[in-house]
């Protein structure tokens, strides 16, 4: 879970083909097309989805980000692929007030180039040469880290440029501690966010339940037949007070 600014904004020049290849949809939870906010209350967690689809076969990566209104760094969390086009993710409402979120996306060279990969070297074939350019993904990467996870970052590079021992290297390309750092610090130069900031309203916890105690100053007076005012309903606070 990480902070950034503001969201980058969905406007695309023309030629901007890795930016406009990529769509985000529907998405959920929204009241009025986003006109009003959703209605929590405090601590409820809110399930985000969105339909995120790319033209061709390449894979994409999504996060959800949001932050309290009055706030201005945004937290990121991962959405993870459900089924077809859907991508989802959740985040608590932990606080009382207006919660703003919205959804970023784009085309995961580096996913794309690991899933193919993958699959060449299961096949048994001479995958040299796309491991070069797996290691130039890699390379980019490095200069995007930073602390310990760059020197880790930068260690498995040299495994995977080391000619020496090719068996290495292609299990350095396929291991989870170099997916993990990758997705960690991905290329988003050419992302996505939806167009718009969709509110979450979170209520305090009484605002649940739908029970209320109503009563009539007319009718509290302590005189028969005598009409009630706003005294008599004072002498009667402690005792609605004790109803909790």
């Amino acid at each position: 879970m990480k902070k950034k600014g503001k969201p980058s904004t969905v406007g695309a020049a023309p030629d901007d083909k890795n930016r406009l290849r990529v769509q985000i949809e529907s998405v959920q939870p929204k009241v009025h097309g986003g006109r009003f906010p959703v209605k929590r209350v405090v601590d409820d967690v809110v399930r985000v989805e969105a339909d995120i689809f790319a033209d061709g076969n390449n894979e994409l990566s999504a996060l959800l980000l949001f932050r309290k209104e009055d706030r201005a760094p945004w937290t990121e969390i991962p959405m993870d692929h459900s089924i077809n086009d859907r991508w989802l993710a959740s985040f608590t409402a932990a606080e009382i007030g207006v919660w703003k979120f919205t959804v970023e996306a784009w085309i995961d060279h580096f996913k794309t180039w690991r899933r193919d990969f993958k699959k060449r070297v299961d096949a048994g074939q001479d995958a040299a040469v796309d491991l070069l350019i797996g290691v130039e993904w890699v390379e980019k990467a490095v200069k995007r880290a930073s602390g310990k996870d760059g020197e880790r970052l930068g260690r498995l590079f040299e495994k995977l440029r080391d000619k020496r021992n090719k068996a290495e290297a292609n299990r350095t390309a396929l291991s989870g501690e170099l997916s993990d750092l990758m997705a960690k610090y991905p290329d988003r130069s050419n992302s996505v966010t939806y167009p718009r900031e969709l509110s979450v309203m979170a209520d305090p916890k009484i605002a649940r339940f739908s029970a209320w105690y109503e009563l009539f100053p007319r009718s509290c007076s302590s005189v028969p037949g005598k009409h009630g005012t706003f005294n008599d309903v004072v002498t009667r606070l402690p005792s609605i007070a004790e109803m909790g």
